[in-house]
C-alpha cells in the first residue's frame, strides 16, 4: 500500500468523521477506498470483528434476518446510515477501525 494513498485515507476517514458522517454514501465512497486497493481494503475488512463476510457490504445486518446488501440498501437516505441505532454503530464502529487498521499499518 503506498504511503501517501494509505495517509490521504485516513484523512478521509478523519474528516467524514468530524464531520458529522455527513453522507447518504457508504464507506467506500463517501472516503475514496480507490485511494488503496482492493487486496488492502478486503484485508483491512476481514480484521474487523463484526465483518459479514462480504467485501461489497462488509457491515452485517443488525439483525441477521437480512443479507448485508439489502440492510445496507434500505438505510441509505435515513438515519440509519450513521444514526444511533444498531446498522448505526456498527457502520461508525467499522469507520473507527478502519482508521486504526491504517494508521499501525506495516508492510
Amino acid at each position: 500500500m503506498k504511503q501517501n494513498n494509505r495517509l490521504a485515507l485516513i484523512e478521509n476517514l478523519k474528516k467524514f468523521k468530524e464531520g458529522g458522517y455527513n453522507s447518504e454514501l457508504g464507506l467506500c465512497c463517501a472516503c475514496n477506498f480507490d485511494l488503496i486497493s482492493t487486496l488492502a481494503h478486503r484485508k483491512m475488512f476481514k480484521a474487523w470483528e463484526h465483518f459479514s463476510g462480504s467485501d461489497t457490504y462488509p457491515i452485517p445486518s443488525h439483525d441477521g434476518r437480512v443479507k448485508p446488501g439489502t440492510e445496507f440498501n434500505t438505510s441509505i437516505g435515513r438515519d440509519a446510515m450513521y444514526g444511533d441505532n444498531p446498522y448505526g454503530n456498527l457502520r461508525k464502529d467499522l469507520l473507527e477501525h478502519c482508521i486504526n487498521y491504517l494508521e499501525n499499518y506495516e508492510e
